[in-house]
């Protein structure tokens, strides 16, 4: 059972990725500074979700920690893409008309993030099932899949569908 407040949790995860397109249009380099903070609240709410919901011995947390680490040093590096992505398409949005073809690189970018995401998911699932039992990794991957999707639906809020021609 989940221990922390989604509505918590949804808070900071929210600001964490959107990007409101007005709001990067005004003040982009203070959005930025904004996101990064968050991004330090977030890991720190995260990590206590992980300790509330994961159940770790104290052997495993040796073990598990340091792997978490560079799990999330791999994916802040991926959203990092992210967020340049959705300041891309913020950029052509406010142009009020996007080209096809820029409409296609945006999605085409999307789905190599995606791709890549599930590409550090596998690898880092092969390295903690060397070090836990697999329901400890299935439940730390749940737990995270569940994060995700919080995120997924706040930029799904608050970022307009992409503009069609006339």
């Amino acid at each position: 059972m989940i221990k922390i407040s989604v509505n918590k949790i949804w808070g900071v995860l929210v600001f964490l990725l959107s990007v409101n397109v007005v709001a990067v249009e005004k003040q982009q380099e203070k959005i930025l500074q904004q996101i990064e903070m968050s991004r330090s609240i977030k890991q720190v709410q995260v990590i206590q979700h992980i300790r509330d919901n994961l159940h770790l011995t104290k052997s495993q947390q040796k073990v598990f920690w340091p792997l978490y680490s560079q799990y999330s040093d791999e994916m802040k590096t991926l959203n990092d893409g992210l967020l340049k992505l959705i300041a891309s398409y913020a950029d052509n949005y406010r142009a009020e008309e996007m080209s096809d073809k820029k409409g296609l690189s945006l999605l085409e970018q999307s789905f190599k993030i995606e791709l890549n995401r599930i590409s550090i998911k596998r690898k880092y699932v092969h390295k903690f099932n060397k070090v836990l039992p697999a329901n400890l990794v299935a439940r730390f991957f749940h737990i995270d899949n569940k994060l995700e999707a919080l995120i997924k639906y706040g930029l799904s809020k608050e970022i307009p569908l992409i503009p069609i021609k006339s």
